[in-house]
């Protein structure tokens, strides 16, 4: 998310409306309205027709997408999408009608009262990924993921091919989007997506481009063990799902798998720069991981804690943007007994 800091009461005023702005737009992806406007344009009548949404809000809601930029408008009241409008299409290729249909069916739910988030005292028998399949919204939880890991997939998989190694593990991979491009990097390489079955069928498309031998979709429960003989273990975007107990349970079975020479592989988001909408964009992130999923956000030096309790070294740590990192770690020759709390580990 991109943050500004709040200068004066204007700015405070547009922070406490822009969620009409949001929900706009995360509702008409929803019903269709970026879709149907992307052949020839229509009318608020028939925009109405055809997703069956009340004509009066309909033609507001023009008239407000109109305002923002994403729409035009003739004078026979004809709407047509904008350059910027065309991204909310469900086919675009930046993924952000995905984001907008998951936010509409469980961002807004998670936010709409924070005194009443889930992640309270007995949090840990709770599974995020459990409630949003319970929900029937893990597919669009897939589809909006995969929009997302495409944004870094490329510039991960190119920092990776220098290191020459040549069997991944890519765990909790989910829709396969960081192995295919480490397959399209590398022609020698081979990639093993594990993940819960439900991820398997996205992750298996993703993949069906490259030829057969080459990678292969594992179902598993990283918490309990992970699969042996591999090179390089991934975790990328995963860690910060869970709080640092549960983190440090996967750390633990990652380390079980690998032999001396292996390499763990972390990529995630991280605190590291001062500047003021940086600082701002992590906190909100936060917020947001913790609502979200019980998770957090962490800084480098918080990563080094929970990796060496865990019993690894960091080896070397790589900035793929000024607030996303690769690190690098190794095995070390000592781990903490993870069953009791470790003072300053995170527990909500």
């Amino acid at each position: 998310m991109s943050v500004v800091r709040l200068k004066d009461a204007d700015d405070v005023r547009s922070a406490l409306e822009a969620f009409s702005l949001s929900r706009l737009l995360t509702w008409s992806v929803g019903i269709g309205v970026f879709d149907a406007l992307a052949a020839d344009g229509a009318t608020a009548e028939e925009i109405a027709a055809h997703t069956g949404a009340d004509r009066v809000i309909v033609g507001r809601a023009l008239e407000a997408l109109n305002a923002v930029g994403l729409v035009s408008r003739t004078a026979e009241s004809v709407y047509s999408l904008t350059p910027v409008g065309h991204l909310l299409q469900r086919e675009h290729p930046s993924g952000l009608a995905r984001t907008a249909e998951f936010l509409h069916s469980a961002g807004w739910d998670a936010w709409s009262d924070l005194a009443d988030a889930n992640w309270r005292p007995g949090y840990e028998q709770i599974d995020p990924f459990d409630a949003l399949s319970a929900r029937g919204l893990s597919e669009a939880f897939q589809a909006q993921m995969h929009a997302a890991a495409q944004r870094y997939s490329n510039d991960v998989a190119r920092r990776l091919a220098t290191r020459n190694k040549r069997r991944y593990v890519d765990i909790g991979g989910g829709t396969g989007a960081l192995a295919r491009a480490i397959l399209d990097q590398d022609a020698d390489t081979f990639v093993t997506v594990l993940d819960r079955p439900e991820a398997l069928p996205f992750a298996a498309r993703t993949l069906s481009g490259v030829a057969e031998g080459r990678w292969a979709v594992q179902r598993g429960d990283f918490f309990d063990s992970v699969p042996t003989g591999f090179e390089v273990l991934l975790l990328s975007r995963i860690l910060h799902d869970w709080p640092d107990q549960r983190a440090a349970r996967i750390l633990d079975a990652c380390r079980k798998s690998m032999d001396d020479a292996a390499t763990l592989v972390v990529f995630e988001k991280v605190a590291t720069v001062t500047n003021t909408s940086s600082r701002a964009d992590f906190a909100l992130t936060n917020l947001n991981t913790y609502i979200m999923c019980g998770g957090a956000e962490r800084t480098l030096e918080e990563f080094d804690a929970l990796l060496s309790r865990a019993g690894f070294i960091i080896d070397a740590v790589e900035m793929i943007t000024d607030a996303h990192a690769l690190i690098f770690a190794k095995k070390s020759g000592r781990t903490h007994d993870h069953s009791t709390p470790v003072e300053g580990m995170q527990t909500p």
